[in-house]
């Protein structure tokens, strides 16, 4: 009897065993089958007229790559079917007749345990076997322009443009009229809007571009429907939140504080720029009269991150008598000074959206002075 149970053990056991070995490793074929991002996306897919017959699709070879499936689109709307499997970067479709338009996207693939790994697609191309009567033909030439001072657009962490840019121009062009003047007009005119790096900016069109979640240079483009596309004009983000202020516009008794305190002054600004839940009319004061700190304001913070440095720069001050308030607009450093029966208070803030006399003394910062009775 206990034979037999050590028996039944020993095969639950191997059963077991196997079953797991069978889960681990049928888990990663699955996985692996269905897993996007090993490989690069095919880089610069164009499709251009292959004379009077057909189309001819190309694209950049992908490191590590297999090889790559080509798909075309049943129609205007979608319904794409795969219609080739193959290892080189072109195909040449020749079912596509004469006036005739096609669609293709195209996707990479490797091996990985005997099963197929694939990039994502490619976005679509398309293009037209033109006729000679026809008076649009597929693109040829694309501009992108940005008609700024310097060749570098800049913009600030999360900055959004969300209207026409004037100094941005964008157009495709059809090819040259042989024999004649002047060009064609470009089969399409819709141009979509890529960048090199999405995590520094994104880009959906002159009306929709915005600097991402981190500092960097990254490069933005626009795309025909064939695939054409434009040069790349260089996109400089920063955090002037974090760039060092130069402070050279302010007069010369605010300076006094701004060099002893400039960083920390940039770190206050920069939290309530990002972390600001009051609403208008509402704000945190804190004032220092050289011995004690008092809280004042009708409303408190919710937190204190930024207390102990606000707490610092307010010790840090030359003058008799320094507050800090906190409001749904700007970063205000008031700082008594007594003329008489006047005060002078000075304001800061990072928002472009700050009253009219405010004067820009540095990138995305704003000083106002004012005469108080």
């Amino acid at each position: 009897m206990k034979k037999n149970n050590y028996i039944n053990r020993s095969i639950i056991i191997s059963t077991l065993s196997a079953l797991l070995i069978i889960l681990l490793f049928g888990s990663f074929h699955v996985n692996a089958a269905n897993q996007e991002g090993v490989l690069s996306v095919p880089d610069y897919p164009l499709v251009k007229q292959a004379g009077t017959e057909g189309l001819e699709l190309t694209w950049k070879k992908v490191e590590g790559a297999k090889g790559y499936e080509v798909y075309k689109a049943k129609s205007n709307i979608g319904g794409y079917k795969k219609i080739k499997t193959l290892k080189r970067t072109k195909y040449k479709d020749k079912s596509v007749k004469l006036g005739k338009s096609a669609t293709y996207k195209v996707r990479a693939y490797t091996v990985q345990n005997g099963e197929k790994v694939y990039s994502r697609f490619t976005y679509p191309v398309s293009a037209r076997v033109c006729k000679k009567s026809d008076k649009k033909r597929n693109a040829a030439r694309l501009e992108l322009i940005f008609d700024g001072e310097t060749d570098e657009f800049v913009l600030n962490i999360g900055e959004s443009i969300n209207e026409d840019y004037e100094e941005f121009f964008s157009t495709a062009k059809g090819p040259k009229k042989k024999g004649a003047k002047g060009r064609y007009k470009p089969l399409n005119k819709r141009l979509r809007w890529f960048s090199t790096d999405e995590s520094i900016v994104r880009a959906k069109s002159a009306k929709n571009i915005t600097a991402g979640t981190k500092a960097g240079k990254a490069y933005i483009y626009v795309v025909s429907h064939n695939g054409r596309r434009s040069k790349k004009i260089p996109v400089e983000v920063k955090d002037f939140a974090y760039e060092q202020v130069d402070i050279q516009y302010a007069p010369g008794e605010i300076q006094v504080l701004f060099n002893l305190c400039e960083k920390q002054i940039r770190d206050v600004c920069s939290y309530y720029s990002k972390n600001n839940n009051f609403n208008e009319g509402q704000y945190y004061r804190l004032e220092y009269n050289g011995e004690e700190y008092k809280s004042a304001g009708n409303t408190t913070l919710t937190d204190e991150t930024m207390l102990p440095i606000m707490k610092e720069i307010l010790a840090e001050s030359p003058f008799e008598f320094t507050d800090m308030v906190i409001s749904s607009t700007c970063v205000e450093i008031i700082i008594y000074e007594s003329i008489g029966e006047y005060h002078l208070y000075y304001y800061f803030s990072r928002s472009k959206e700050t009253k009219e006399n405010f004067i820009e003394i540095s990138p995305y910062w704003y000083y106002y002075k004012m005469i108080h009775v």
